[in-house]
């Protein structure tokens, strides 16, 4: 999947599909909005979920794969974005600023939409576990969190927040910038480049000869 950059002026966005051994053929579908982001897949690989930019604010929409009409799934007065649909696709876990603040949040894809705060402190950042049972973000001084998930027939349950010993991930990027693996026991993150610059330049005569 791909999108734009945000802020990136001018032409007609665009989300593209390949397959990741790039065989098959290229979708692309038009972006409801002035900028858009692929965030996640449903479950069921029917839809796409989206970050949308438009002139109401930064929204949560789906694109069925089908091609059929677009449409939101979060389209409140405040901004919401950075979804992710849980394996079981009942619920939707994603970054809400109702609040005045980032806040991981969770709400039913179904019957009553109830909002779950899952980071009391604030958060943002989610990726749920493959299996489910557990849900990590970033907390607002950049340090990754678990918390378990139980789910019942009603809603799910949260257990509290747990910092994980990893370095920082993070704050304020545009996106994700972890994975989990499906067991839940390897974190994937990009690493801070904290190497000295350099000082020095090197310059190589003849070096066509060395690819002899």
């Amino acid at each position: 999947m791909s999108g734009g950059l945000p802020g990136r002026p001018g032409g007609e966005r665009t989300l593209n599909i390949a397959a990741a051994d790039g065989t098959g053929v290229f979708r692309s579908y038009k972006c409801p909005g002035s900028y858009c982001e692929p965030t996640d897949w449903s479950p069921d690989g029917t839809y796409l979920v989206i970050n949308v930019i438009d002139e109401r604010g930064r929204d949560i929409w789906k694109i069925p794969i089908d091609r059929t009409a677009a449409a939101p799934i979060l389209a409140e007065p405040f901004a919401e974005r950075d979804a992710r649909i849980s394996p079981n696709g009942r619920s939707i876990a994603y970054v809400s600023e109702e609040s005045g603040r980032p806040e991981v949040s969770i709400r039913s894809l179904s019957g009553t939409p109830e909002r779950i705060v899952a980071s009391p402190d604030g958060g943002a950042q989610p990726v749920w576990r493959r299996d489910g049972s557990e849900l990590f973000f970033v907390d607002l001084q950049g340090r990754l969190r678990s918390l378990s998930v139980r789910w019942s027939a009603v809603r799910p349950a949260f257990g509290l927040p747990v910092p994980l010993d990893i370095p920082p991930v993070g704050f304020g990027h545009w996106g994700t910038q972890y994975d989990v693996s499906p067991d839940g026991s390897h974190i994937y993150m990009l690493r801070r480049n904290e190497d000295p610059p350099p000082t020095e330049i090197h310059v190589v005569l003849g070096w066509r000869t060395l690819l002899d």
